[in-house]
């Protein structure tokens, strides 16, 4: 385990302290890269939490609490998804613009994970 410190774009002074669990081969280059993608992940989290009701169960057992959060999860998708062709043909119909729509409505973290060395 080593640790990587993280300093803050806008708040110099602000730092952010991960645990990094990998091979001592790994790139420092990736592990920046998938300590990165946290930020994304945590976003998606919260908006599927506020928009689909992810942290609204009150359940006793496993097998129920998870029947909720895949039901809330395949929710979050469908809406994602949606909302994202709903603007892509909103920005067809519109006459002043001039190229394709490629921006999704709501992104989502890259899920393209470094490729590690073999050995």
């Amino acid at each position: 385990m080593s640790p990587l410190v993280r300093r803050s774009v806008t708040d110099p002074s602000g730092l952010a302290f991960f645990a990094v669990h990998a091979r001592e081969s790994t790139a420092l280059s990736a592990i920046v890269n998938v300590a990165g993608m946290r930020w994304g992940v945590e976003d998606c989290f919260e908006t599927a939490k506020s928009d689909c009701g992810l942290d609204q169960y009150e359940v006793r057992h496993w097998e129920p609490w998870h029947r909720h959060i895949a039901l809330a999860l395949a929710a979050f998708a469908f809406l994602s998804i949606t909302a994202t062709r709903t603007a892509r043909l909103e920005q067809a119909d519109d006459p002043a613009a001039t190229e394709a729509y490629d921006e999704p409505a709501i992104t989502w973290p890259p899920l393209a994970l470094p490729v590690l060395p073999s050995g």
